[in-house]
């Protein structure tokens, strides 16, 4: 498992500071829910704990086993989920579940990450044709069942009605295996069995 913290963090775009001096620590294992409205810097946070941003002031550590995680390798141990992240739109479905699988090993084969979904019926259909929702429910199964031992997900219930909401949300309840997860979202309300927070505002 992975324990995230950050010290006196912060990013600016050109003059813009997005937050800045934020400092927090979350033990291996927990949840911390990012909240705030857009434009907060919530993204950004995700992407600076992902390795793949450097902050403009401030640090942020992923520590392992093995102690701290240099950000070239935090890739290895994080899952990232998110509406914008982009994907092979022409593939089928469980293809795309096979293709991830032998890049970055599943908790479970591709058939039974669809069950696990509920989606296999749309087995053979492919991530492009497929509703928002559909596709959304899928990306963010593909993330919670990668082997890993830090989950990052951004918006996780983007274009889910409320029903699928909250299948979702029971799904990582369940589906969690000790990690731990940081997740980002405008909606509070939706996570409410998440105490552990961190408001984000935009920062003149």
């Amino acid at each position: 498992m992975i324990a995230v913290s950050a010290a006196g963090l912060g990013h600016r775009f050109q003059q813009r500071w997005v937050f800045r001096d934020l400092t927090f620590e979350l033990p291996a294992g927990e949840t911390l829910c990012l909240i705030g409205p857009n434009g907060s810097g919530k993204s950004t946070l995700l992407r600076i704990l992902a390795g793949q941003l450097s902050p403009s002031s401030g640090s942020s550590r992923l520590i392992g086993s093995l102690g701290d995680i240099p950000p070239e390798q935090r890739w290895q141990y994080i899952s990232w989920g998110a509406p914008y992240v982009e994907h092979f739109s022409f593939l089928g479905l469980e293809e795309t579940f096979r293709l991830h699988h032998r890049l970055r090993p599943l908790l479970y084969s591709p058939a039974e990450c669809l069950h696990r979904l509920r989606l296999e019926a749309y087995s053979q259909q492919t991530l492009g044709r497929l509703s928002n929702g559909l596709r959304q429910r899928a990306l963010m199964g593909l993330a919670l069942f990668t082997r890993c031992g830090l989950l990052l997900l951004d918006e996780p219930t983007s274009f889910l009605d409320p029903q699928n909401t909250a299948f979702l949300l029971d799904l990582l309840a369940t589906e969690r295996h000790g990690r731990t997860l940081v997740l980002a979202s405008n909606l509070a309300s939706e996570f409410d069995r998440f105490p552990q927070r961190l408001a984000l505002g935009a920062v003149q």
